[in-house]
């Protein structure tokens, strides 16, 4: 558009300089021409970097030059001659593909540096060229018209009859070669559903024709957080199967469009043995091979087939229905299990996608959908989670240390008629598996005091559960309650600490000792309801302590779910 009255709003120099700085990181600039280049079908993108020499007190080399080659389409004179241009993009209309508002290959290119250079070619077409240079805009000169100009042989190689070639040089960004290898990995994980010859589009794992892309003549790794087509562990093909995917309708003022979320649950094999992997997050197999890190634990949002977001979300909460709790965050144990939210380009308004695609801000309204959804199946998992876990660590009868004995030993054993014992062994042949099992749960009814280790309790509910079996008192303790988990996941960490084997922490002292004094606290706590003749009976005194209990994990649900480090 020319404007033939009035002053235009924007000054070239001054403006672009401002542009430079529209938060585009080096990795996010590279996304950008990736973008054209997969837009423009390409099935081969070559990226080259030069480095400058390193500097006195220099670690790192920095990057000297970027030259990103594709074999795609190419642009004719018009289109070449607009491409550099500020909204001049041939996209806006578009109802499907990656681009949008015409101008993030600019603003990718002038935030790395001072100048870019494009090559491009159509079938039967001859090498076309033009520039934006800053130091010349500076100056009063602007994008030249493209002119006939055959890029160096060096670029060439692999381009016949077509291709475009984008080079950026006068690099002032500080980004070093170190820098390189978290950029390879992301793009990796961006690009996943173009490197792979499986993809996961619409709920289904389905073939998919790969195309080649290269960081200095070595391919970029595929890496697929939800672990359906992908598994970097080079020797385990292994992969994590699809739980529930289901389309939602979204409508936000006038727009009306649909998202898909898709759920995957990685190997049970990679989490499920507590022996092996006290923290399985962090167990050097997942964490360095399979690749899984803390941003695991969030979500993994696409748009058109490129992901945009992965990790946690800033400001996603889990919510209940009636959002009374004000939302729960994701919890460790989340990792292994993927969450992959989808949709298309008409439904950019609603996700809040910005110039800049790697800046990704929810609005309330999404947020809040895709919270309610999710709560549910994460919680059930986890559950599941907490249950696998503490079965393989049961059936191992692993030692919980002595302070159950310690206890036993310190309060008065209850008296039990021949008859009460029967019931009581019939109690614990029902509660119970396996003679030894049963055998041992009798002899601590009849001792007075029993405590369990329960991972069927509701995570939401006490952190305790006291019941009572005629004299004897049973302590259950809520295994999924984040009170327990992080009780427990400390003594761990101090045993670690310490330089002992987390599994084995109750055989430290000091350790055994704080479980001890734990354990009485809650044994004093049950015993005293049994002051009560009949607390079933007495309603409203059962009540009272339901009530009470309840509150009583409600708020150290609330503190637990909390980071309680201190620095």
């Amino acid at each position: 558009m020319e404007i033939t009255k009035g002053r235009s709003p924007v000054s070239p120099g001054l403006a672009i300089e401002s542009f430079r700085d529209m938060g585009f990181k080096t990795g996010s600039a590279i996304c950008e021409i990736i973008d054209n280049s997969v837009e423009a079908d390409a099935n081969e993108i070559q990226i080259l970097i030069n480095f400058k020499d390193k500097e006195l007190m220099q670690k790192y080399r920095r990057i000297e030059k970027f030259v990103f080659i594709d074999n795609g389409h190419g642009m004719n004179k018009d289109i070449l001659f607009n491409c550099l241009v500020l909204g001049e993009g041939t996209k806006r209309g578009l109802n499907k593909g990656i681009g949008k508002f015409g101008v993030g290959a600019t603003f990718a290119g002038i935030s790395q540096g001072k100048f870019i250079g494009v090559y491009s070619k159509v079938k039967s077409g001859n090498w076309l060229y033009t520039q934006l240079d800053l130091d010349l805009l500076q100056q009063g000169e602007g994008i030249p018209e493209p002119i006939e100009k055959p890029p160096p042989d060096n670029y060439m190689k692999n381009l016949n009859a077509q291709g475009t070639i984008v080079i950026w040089e006068k690099i002032d960004a500080t980004t070093t070669e170190k820098d390189l290898e978290e950029i390879k990995h992301d793009i990796g994980r961006i690009y996943r559903k173009f490197l792979t010859d499986k993809k996961l589009e619409d709920g289904k794992i389905i073939d998919n024709a790969p195309i080649s892309l290269t960081l200095n003549g070595e391919s970029v790794t595929p890496y697929d957080p939800m672990y359906l087509t992908f598994n970097p562990k080079v020797d385990d093909t292994e992969l994590a199967s699809i739980g529930d995917s289901n389309e939602y309708d979204l409508k936000f003022g006038d727009i009306k469009s649909k998202m898909r979320i898709t759920f995957s649950y990685l190997p049970e094999s990679w989490w499920d043995d507590p022996d092996k992997m006290y923290r399985p997050g962090s167990d050097p197999i997942n964490k360095k091979e399979r690749k899984l890190s803390a941003d695991n634990m969030g979500v993994s949002i696409i748009r058109e087939g490129r992901e945009m977001a992965f990790g946690e979300i800033p400001f996603l909460k889990l919510l209940s229905k009636n959002k009374v709790d004000g939302g729960s965050n994701f919890e460790p144990e989340d990792r292994f299990t993927g969450v992959e939210i989808s949709f298309n380009r008409d439904a950019d308004k609603i996700f809040g996608i910005e110039v800049n695609k790697s800046k990704l801000f929810l609005p309330r309204y999404i947020r809040d959908k895709i919270g309610m959804i999710l709560r549910e199946p994460l919680e059930t998992r986890r559950a599941y989670f907490a249950k696998k876990r503490g079965e393989k660590e049961k059936s191992k009868g692993k030692s919980k240390g002595k302070s159950k004995q310690i206890i036993q030993n310190l309060m008065p054993s209850p008296h039990y008629t021949p008859a009460e014992k029967e019931e009581v062994r019939k109690f614990a042949e029902k509660i119970a598996s396996g003679k030894q099992e049963i055998e041992e749960m009798y002899n601590d009814l009849i001792k007075g005091y029993l405590p369990m280790e329960s991972w069927e309790l509701d995570p939401t509910g006490p952190f305790v559960q006291f019941e009572h079996k005629l004299k004897s008192i049973i302590v259950k303790y809520n295994m999924n309650h984040s009170f327990m988990k992080k009780f427990f996941e400390t003594l761990k960490d101090i045993a670690e600490r310490k330089g002992e084997d987390p599994n084995n922490a109750f055989k430290i002292e000091e350790i055994q000792r704080t479980k001890t004094l734990f354990d009485l606290l809650l044994a004093s706590y049950g015993l005293s309801e049994l002051a009560f003749d009949n607390p079933s009976e007495e309603k409203e005194i059962q009540y009272i302590l339901d009530e009470m209990r309840r509150s009583w994990g409600k708020m150290s649900d609330r503190i637990s779910s909390q980071d309680i480090t201190s620095d």
